[in-house]
This record gives structure tokens, C-alpha cells and sequence, in this order.
């Protein structure tokens, strides 16, 4: 019988050879791996290389939006987050009646959890009125103040724009998500933002360098966001060329070079966004005479502001004093808003119909016995207009919640809204 002990390799050498195998038979099957890998990338090409990785990335799930709103005045998500609604979002069909119920930018004061406040009122208000655009407002979006503690800034600069940004967009898809239409504006603070140009030159300037890039930003987003209606100025047109905004260019220039810097001013950025934004484009304007709570607008007839670089035009109308001036200028404005709209062939809105307690009760007339009439009779007036208004935004008082409207008020303008023709 042979000697099986000295058959046997030594324990060193059987150990020095079976791993020696596992490692020859581990680097055969990366060979085999990747070449089987460059087999398939010649079978499917780039671009279905491409779409078999995005397919795999569409199955990771979105982040919590619930929770995101809570986290929104600390943490903002970023934009690849974000990504995961946004490629989603659909454009809804914009009506020829388009209704809002203005939520005040100061309703919530200076309170930490704006964005959840924000959506518990505005859930009661959608409940009470029959609107189909969102009452949400840019300045409902974190952050409110800068690192070092004080009110921002305007225009925003590239890192807080974009923090901004992000959280309205959090916001904004939560509104899509209830179905409601979509209106993006960045609105500027009062005497916040717009300087006070020394001549046209500096005013130009200021518009190409500070407000192309910010309007062309905000394009993009609102692009993502599938956003209906896009406002790119901070301000109405007339209001940002008036003697409180720009006493120097009032000073200095013919009426008719003003009016060409606006024209050039809104033009230029028309050019700017219209490539990067696809929904309804919109100018706001406020041509008025005036009234003692406003300043005067360089020119009550800009009849010769062309207006063919948007898609619909959004006045304003804020009345005040008692009945008699109320319907004097609302009459007058409504009238003149109409004819513009007819004569250059654009849709007309109101971005801003506001009746504030403020203006009334400085001239000694009680707001709440009065507040409904003079509701009935501007929105009767409105109905006699040709054309109709195709966009509406009521302001029912600037600082209060509006489903604690007195009881009249609430009903004539729930029945408008049901009814508005």
C-alpha cells in the first residue's frame, strides 16, 4: 500500500496554489464582465446607454413634499431634489375667466412657518371661493432675511435668488398639485430695489446688468415649474418710470424719450425671457391719474407703449375715498384698460383689484357698511366692459385674512365669481 502522508503536497504549497486559482479564476470573470459590458454598449448606443440610466433614476422616490415644506425656512432642496417633481408638472389649459383671491404679502408677519400657514389659509380659501388660480405670492418663500439678520435686498443677489427660488418651487408644485393655476412674479418691495436712474444711460444699465439675468433665472423656473402665467418685472411699468421712482429721469427727459426708455425697457426684456418660457407672458401696468394714496404716473395715455412682445396685459386698479371717487375712477380706468386692449389686440386682466379700509376710513367713511356696495358696483362695471377681463385678482383688504370678510362682502363676491358674466 503506498504511503498516502508522503503523496501529499506540504500545507504551504496547497494553500499558495488555491489561492493562486481563486485569483486567476476572479480576474477571468472581470475579463468576461467587461467585455460583455462593451459588447452591449455597441448593441444599445449612447443615447440608449443614456435612457437606461434615467429609467433606473426615475424609480427612486421623490422626496417627501409634506416634509420639505416643514424643513423650508431651514433647508432648501436642491435643484436635483427638486428634479424628481418638476419632470412631472404638466401646463394647465388657461379660460377665458381666470379668478384669484389675493392672500396680503403681510398676513403672516414675521412668523418662522410662513409656507404651512400659507397653506392652511389658503386651503380655507379655496374652499370659500370658486378661483382658479393660486393665491400663492414669491415673498411667501423663505428666506426672509439675509445672514446677517436684516431684510434682503433687491434685486436679490445669485445665491439668495436661487435659495428663494427652490422654495417657491417646493410651494408651486403643491399648488399644481391642487390643480390651481399658476402665476410667477417676482413683486419688489415698496421703494425696495428700483434705483433712482440719473439719466437713461444709468437706467439702461441697471436693466442689463441686474434685471436680464435675474428675469432670464426666473424664466427658466417658471418654465420648469410649467408655471401658466409669467410677470417678469418687479413692479407695473407706469409705477417704475413715476416721479417717486425716477425724479430724475421726470426731471430730464421730454416726455417722449421716457416713454421710448420704457419702450426699450420692456421690449428688452421680452427678448430676453420669451425664448426660456413657453406659458402666457405677462405685462402689468397701472396708467393713472392722481389720487391721493398714489403717486402720479408719467402719463395717463402711454397709448403709444407697444405692448406685441407679451401675450395678455394686467392692470391694476386700487380706488379709495368714498363712493362717488371710487366709481368716478373706476369707471374711467375700466374704460381705458378696455380700449387698449382692443386697439393693440391683447388680452386684458386685472392683477390687482384691492379695496383697502385704510383708504376710506382716512376720509371718514365706514369701511364695513360700505365695502359691499362698493364691491357690487366696481364688479358691475367691470361686466360692462368690451372686451372682458380675461384674468382677475380681488385684494379684499390688504392685511386680512380673507375668509373673515364680513358676511355681505363674502356673498357678493362668491356670487361674482360663480357668475361673472
Amino acid at each position: 500500500m503506498k504511503n498516502w502522508k508522503n503523496f501529499f503536497l506540504p500545507a504551504n504549497k496547497r494553500l499558495f496554489i488555491f489561492f493562486s486559482l481563486i485569483a486567476l479564476g476572479t480576474l477571468f470573470f472581470l475579463l468576461f464582465v467587461q467585455d460583455e459590458e462593451r459588447e452591449r454598449r455597441v448593441l444599445i448606443g449612447p443615447e440608449k446607454e443614456k435612457s437606461a440610466v434615467t429609467e433606473v433614476a426615475n424609480t427612486i422616490p421623490c422626496p417627501d413634499l409634506e416634509q420639505l415644506i416643514a424643513q423650508l425656512n431651514n433647508q432648501r432642496p436642491s435643484w436635483n431634489e427638486l428634479n424628481c417633481y418638476l419632470q412631472k408638472l404638466k401646463r394647465f389649459p388657461i379660460s377665458s375667466r381666470n379668478q384669484r383671491i389675493i392672500i396680503g404679502a403681510r398676513t403672516f408677519g414675521q412668523r418662522p412657518d410662513i409656507p404651512q400657514l400659507y397653506f392652511n389659509l389658503s386651503a380655507q380659501v379655496y374652499r370659500q371661493f370658486s378661483v382658479n388660480v393660486s393665491s400663492l405670492l414669491f415673498p411667501f418663500a423663505p428666506p426672509y432675511i439675509d445672514s446677517q439678520g436684516d431684510n434682503l435686498s433687491y434685486p436679490l443677489d445669485a445665491q439668495a435668488l436661487d435659495e428663494k427660488l427652490r422654495a417657491f418651487s417646493v410651494m408651486a408644485i403643491k399648488e399644481k398639485q391642487r390643480g390651481k393655476l399658476l402665476i410667477f412674479v417676482n413683486d419688489y418691495p415698496p421703494q425696495n430695489g428700483i434705483p433712482a436712474a440719473k439719466n437713461s444711460a444709468e437706467f439702461r444699465a441697471w436693466v442689463l446688468q441686474k434685471q436680464v439675468p435675474e428675469k432670464k433665472k426666473e424664466a427658466q423656473i417658471a418654465e420648469k415649474l410649467k408655471a401658466e402665467f409669467f410677470v417678469p418685472f418687479p413692479l407695473e411699468i407706469e409705477r417704475i418710470f413715476s416721479p417717486s421712482y425716477q425724479p430724475y429721469l421726470n426731471r430730464n427727459l421730454p416726455s417722449q424719450d421716457l416713454l421710448a426708455l420704457a419702450q426699450w425697457y420692456i421690449d428688452t426684456i421680452a427678448n430676453a425671457v420669451r425664448p426660456l418660457f413657453k406659458g402666457r407672458l405677462v405685462l402689468p401696468r397701472y396708467p393713472f391719474q392722481s389720487l391721493p394714496s398714489l403717486e402720479k404716473s408719467p402719463e395717463m395715455d402711454w397709448h403709444d407703449l407697444k405692448m406685441k412682445g407679451f401675450d395678455q396685459v394686467n392692470f391694476s386698479l386700487i380706488p379709495e375715498c368714498d363712493e362717488k371717487t371710487t366709481l368716478k375712477f373706476a369707471q374711467q380706468q375700466f374704460s381705458y384698460y378696455a380700449q387698449l386692449a382692443r386697439e393693440q389686440q391683447i388680452p386684458w386682466g386685472l392683477g390687482e383689484l384691492d379695496l383697502w379700509r385704510k383708504h376710506y376710513e382716512k376720509c371718514g367713511v365706514n369701511f364695513e357698511e360700505k365695502e359691499a356696495l362698493l364691491w357690487t358696483k366696481l364688479l358691475d362695471l367691470l361686466r360692462q366692459q368690451n372686451p372682458p377681463p380675461v384674468y382677475l385678482a380681488l385684494g379684499l383688504d390688504e392685511d386680512v385674512d380673507p375668509t373673515k370678510t364680513n358676511p355681505p362682502t363674502l356673498k357678493v363676491i362668491q356670487d361674482w365669481l360663480l357668475n361673472p358674466d
